[in-house]
């Protein structure tokens, strides 16, 4: 499971105690720690050192405050499941062994395979000058072929996905003004 820091500290504050609920699901083997980034910016935004610095920030805010154990693999889940290639090294700096990779379109973004093999729905490796990265693709059609009957099924209690509308800012003038 992969938390932002800001998600983490707006559910404690909704629900108190449930930093101690999350911190015994992983004591326990039911959630396995996914870093991501502290502030979920976009990858667009940041820089290499950035990346490096929201995901480590990210990992001291799971292991010094719910008290997380640390996982026998580091993984990653970008913010909105997006990459860019000038920023893997900040990855590697961040000592990932494997990401969860966003689905590739030839339309979308141009990309080389070298060999065969299925991105699709296979882990694959993404050469990076200093070390290799495992790939786990995140397959869009599949996950929303798992959505899109829950937000038929359960119409109301997903319509905000996951945010309660209209109970936290969502532009800085709305921090402002409130």
């Amino acid at each position: 499971v992969e938390y932002s820091n800001e998600l983490l500290q707006q559910l404690s504050e909704v629900e108190p105690g449930i930093l101690d609920h999350l911190a015994a699901q992983y004591r326990g083997g039911r959630l396995y720690p996914v870093y991501g980034h502290a502030h979920h910016t976009h990858i667009s935004l940041l820089t290499a050192g950035e990346v490096t610095q929201e995901i480590l920030w990210n990992a001291q805010y799971l292991h010094n405050l719910p008290e997380v154990p640390h996982p026998k693999y580091k993984g990653l889940f970008p913010a909105e499941a997006s990459l860019s290639h000038d920023k893997l090294e900040g990855i590697v700096e961040a000592n990932i062994d494997y990401l969860i990779f966003p689905h590739l379109e030839p339309e979308k973004v141009p990309f080389e395979v070298t060999g065969s093999g299925d991105y699709v729905y296979r882990p694959f490796i993404i050469k990076t000058p200093r070390r290799n990265l495992l790939a786990f693709p995140r397959n869009f059609p599949i996950s929303q072929e798992i959505w899109r009957p829950i937000t038929r099924m359960k119409r109301d209690e997903v319509k905000s996905q996951g945010y309660k509308l209209g109970d936290y800012p969502v532009f800085f003038n709305e921090y402002l003004t409130g």
